[in-house]
């Protein structure tokens, strides 16, 4: 399939919740987890900043205030350290179990697409790629913020320039969001070039350096489709999830999740395999790019 037909939004998410109809139990699983690592347990750990207020006056007698006061100091001094190992922890188990179910969620789709079912198992099983998947987020979450370094220090450049020129707050500040708009094109176009990495991982099976190659090659010439693409898909998931969240106390909130989820394997799938799904257990996986339309 072509990469604009691949990649189109509205079919990939009519065809992702005809997939999450035939196999709602897999799907919906593994995009409640990945909802869980990559929204909720990240947010729980970020807060545990240990910022924990004790009242010392009213629990101190008052003989023996100076010696309570220093062992409140260093209670406080504690929590907050282990808040702040907990925090980290916390982040660090959701990055890595949100790794092995991308992989999972890509094989779950798989199945659906050639097989009609997948099974809950589907979803917790490496196949050897986690560490590579382990690998690649990582890398692709390092490189993304250094290439934000440069349009930062422009942004910072621009805002403390006008400032000591004009000593104007609201002119920097309109200069600071004018440079950022202006350096924000050539950010996308890099991060965008290695954005399906993950996709060549959980579903080619390839290496770190090959998976990055091969992102940076289907997305050539493609970018301002995918960049529509992650557009669409984000504000839904913004706007659906803010809905669900009002409207059912945030329960359901992982729907978007599983959704959008599905439709990006699903879409990557398509792009990388040729031929119809039905066939997809009789060929092999195409390994030299996007079929032709």
């Amino acid at each position: 399939m072509h990469f604009r037909e691949a990649f189109d939004p509205f079919r990939a998410l009519q065809s992702a919740f005809a997939l999450l109809r035939k196999a709602p139990l897999a799907l919906l699983v593994g995009g409640f987890l990945l909802w869980i690592c990559d929204e909720i347990l990240p947010a729980i750990g970020f807060s545990g900043d240990g910022n924990h207020k004790v009242d010392l006056e009213g629990l101190n007698p008052e003989q023996f205030g100076e010696v309570m006061t220093e062992v409140g100091r260093e209670a406080v001094m504690a929590i907050t350290v282990a808040a702040l190992l907990f925090g980290l922890g916390l982040m660090l188990a959701a990055f890595l179990l949100a790794a092995l179910l991308r992989i999972g969620m890509a094989r779950a789709t798989e199945r659906v697409m050639t097989e009609g079912q997948a099974e809950l198992e589907d979803l917790f099983q490496s196949r050897g790629r986690w560490t590579t998947m382990v690998a690649v987020r990582f890398l692709q979450t390092l490189l993304t913020g250094l290439v934000f370094l440069p349009a930062g220090a422009l942004v910072a450049i621009a805002v403390f320039g006008t400032l000591a020129a004009t000593d104007d707050g609201a002119r920097a500040a309109g200069i600071g969001i004018v440079t950022f708009l202006v350096a924000l094109p050539a950010v996308l176009w890099v991060t965008l070039g290695w954005s399906l990495a993950p996709c060549a991982v959980a579903v080619e099976g390839m290496g770190v350096i090959e998976s990055f190659s091969r992102s940076w090659s289907l997305v050539r010439g493609h970018r301002w489709t995918l960049f529509l693409y992650f557009l669409v898909t984000v504000l839904l998931e913004l706007l659906l999830g803010s809905v669900l969240c009002i409207c059912c106390c945030g329960l359901p909130g992982f729907l978007p999740t599983a959704w959008i989820e599905t439709a990006t394997f699903e879409s990557y799938l398509r792009l990388v395999r040729p031929g119809d799904p039905s066939t997809w257990l009789d060929k092999p996986a195409d390994s030299t790019g996007a079929t032709p339309a």
